[in-house]
């Protein structure tokens, strides 16, 4: 779901979506409070790009993986098993006193940290928080899309599953001009479709700092066997 050295160019990300960047409120998505600090990140990470003035495109998952069923469903079955560790360490914290109970209560934020699980109530949030800004967004591959208004300040894509291969798409078409993401994966699309694009991965708030893989050497590399 986006670097300085770019002005006007959009680039396309999907780091700003992950889990993750839900770590921050792991305590109370898991404990069903109330909380905003997921809404707050993303607005902040979108402004930080578009005072760089860079032109930001957030891409969504969409659909889940049909081959990926089984996969998805071992991930959701760990989930659901950590959330009963942390909730058994915060019960153990509550009997507990000084050092031990620290660390119980750092236990359950690790582990309600690897339960968390991306709802769409989550999403519809981050959906809603967009248009209260009056930051305009696109679903991809729906009539909206063909109506939007054509000078936007933000895009915000559904993609039709995952979002790596959107992102790539975006950058096929010379709509992007890079992507940000958490996920190395996007090496694979990008050299699978002969895409040629400066990848930023773990990109840092409010430095800006990130680290930059190009995958020109890897695509030299692939040609001879194409």
């Amino acid at each position: 779901m986006m670097l300085h050295v770019m002005t006007t160019n959009a680039m396309s990300g999907g780091e700003l979506t992950s889990p993750r960047r839900c770590y921050g409120c792991a305590y109370d998505l898991a404990l069903g409070n109330e909380t905003q600090t997921y809404i707050t990140y993303v607005m902040r990470r979108v402004e930080l790009l578009k005072n760089a003035g860079i032109h930001p495109i957030l891409v969504f998952d969409g659909k889940k993986v049909p081959l990926k069923a089984n996969t998805h469903d071992k991930r959701q079955s760990l989930k659901d098993s950590n959330r009963d560790l942390a909730m058994k360490s915060l019960h153990d914290a509550q009997h507990l006193h000084g050092d031990e109970r620290k660390e119980k209560m750092m236990k359950a934020h690790n582990m309600f940290q690897r339960s968390i699980k991306v709802t769409s109530e989550i999403i519809y949030a981050v959906h809603a928080a967009l248009r209260k800004a009056n930051v305009e967004f696109v679903v991809a591959y729906v009539p909206i899309f063909h109506h939007a208004c054509l000078w936007i300040d933000f895009l915000a894509l559904s993609s039709p599953f995952e979002a790596d291969a959107q992102l790539v798409y975006l950058c096929k078409v010379h709509k992007a001009s890079a992507i940000i993401t958490e996920d190395s994966d996007i090496l694979v699309y990008c050299i699978t479709a002969n895409v040629a694009v400066p990848i930023l991965l773990k990109l840092e708030s409010p430095s800006g700092m990130c680290k930059v893989r190009s995958v020109d050497l890897h695509i030299q590399l692939m040609a001879p066997l194409s």
